[in-house]
């Protein structure tokens, strides 16, 4: 059997960003990049696998393609670091090319999380652009590399090295390189806002398919900038913590990749998000109850017995134990009237057709109720009932 191009092409940028990444990690060399080892590992080679799992079955989707090249450039960054390091522990210059190799990790990094993050989250779900007249952005996003790129040639001490001048710096570059960090963080500000207002616009456009992917992303992106948000309020955080939001933040746009453009368990998007809606304002709910309840009963308590009472929090538990069961069939029915109308609305319709049934016996009116059932749940182009009868004998 024949082996497509392209099976070979993912099978060989997986292999070698494997290699370059197994022999870096288990060296001893010098962390060149923001994520921690014990994470980027697994991290980089989630991806990889990701990657090459959407450009295998969607090879014209090139989200695919910019997940292992994303990979790959980190893994060559971490083996340039592993190499440069090998060069400082074994005798001056018996390893060619390690200043320049030390050089070149001054921007691939950044380079590998442009790839990785703002290309995926442009031409996400499809791997295209929504239309033409959205081509300056994605040129907008390539002068992005190229900048980062730009930064092997900055002149004076190596970002990781900085025992060493860099030996590719260009000194004619030096008055640009006082306004490219003002520059690079303008370019990646304005692109993870105009890669959010193309998001909303696909989502206005969108077919059902396409709307259910990019449901999960903005599902799981709700998710993270709520948790990044609560990491900046309680900052400093536990590093551990900082770790696990780290890994979190990387795997669960992983998931939303995987999921929405394989389509595994696409549909379960909207049970989920009514899920959390639900229980999230449950939650919420209860502890208010349960703190409101404590602080009122604690205040009598101390006012008649003078002295707080274990007593309390007794009464509080039980109290959510009660309101448990009503307050969710309250809170579920608040969501879906209010985020879920069509299919709260086909619900009751479905109810009150089976409660008509049970007592209906004309056949013709059971029959015009069936099918106004159906027309207000699923609003179909057209409708018809057919009847099998049986002839006696």
């Amino acid at each position: 059997m024949k082996i497509q191009k392209h099976i070979l092409l993912i099978w060989g940028i997986g292999l070698l960003s494997m290699g370059l990444l197994l022999i870096a990690a288990f060296a001893d060399g010098i962390q060149i990049n923001t994520v921690d080892d014990d994470v980027f590992v697994p991290f980089a080679l989630s991806y990889l696998i990701v990657g090459g799992l959407i450009a295998s079955r969607h090879p014209g989707n090139s989200i695919g393609w910019y997940l292992l090249a994303g990979v790959f450039t980190l893994s060559a960054n971490e083996f340039m670091g592993w190499y440069v390091n090998m060069g400082l522990e074994v005798q001056s210059g018996s390893l060619p090319a390690v200043e320049v190799f030390a050089a070149l990790t001054n921007g691939m990094e950044y380079i590998g999380y442009t790839l990785l993050l703002i290309f995926p989250f442009l031409l996400f779900p499809t791997g295209r652009l929504l239309s033409q007249r959205w081509l300056p952005v994605l040129w907008l996003a390539w002068f992005a590399v190229i900048i980062q790129f730009l930064e092997v040639f900055r002149p004076g001490p190596l970002d990781y090295f900085p025992d060493w001048d860099n030996p590719l710096g260009i000194e004619q570059l030096a008055g640009y390189y006082e306004i490219s960090g003002a520059l690079i963080e303008l370019q990646y500000t304005a692109l993870f806002f105009i890669c959010l207002i193309l998001l909303i616009l696909r989502y206005r456009r969108a077919a059902l398919i396409e709307r259910q992917q990019i449901k999960w992303f903005a599902f799981v992106a709700s998710i993270l900038s709520v948790a990044i948000i609560m990491s900046l309020i309680f900052e400093p955080i536990p590093l551990i913590l900082e770790a696990v939001l780290g890994l979190s933040i990387y795997a669960s746009l992983l998931l939303a990749y995987a999921i929405a453009i394989l389509r595994y368990n696409l549909w379960d998007i909207d049970l989920i998000i009514r899920r959390t809606l639900q229980y999230t304002l449950l939650t919420g709910l209860l502890l208010l109850v349960y703190f409101g309840t404590i602080l009122v009963l604690q205040n009598l308590f101390v006012s008649f017995a003078g002295q707080r009472s274990q007593v309390v929090v007794v009464i509080s538990t039980l109290t959510i134990a009660a309101l448990f069961n009503p307050l969710r069939i309250r809170v579920q029915e608040f969501i879906d009237s209010r985020f879920y109308r069509q299919k709260y609305d086909a619900e009751q319709a479905l109810a009150q057709f089976a409660a008509t049934a049970r007592n209906e016996v004309d056949m013709d009116k059971l029959t015009a109720s069936l099918l106004g059932v159906v027309a207000e749940a699923i609003h179909p182009e057209s409708i018809s009932l057919w009847i099998h009868t049986y002839e006696e004998d």
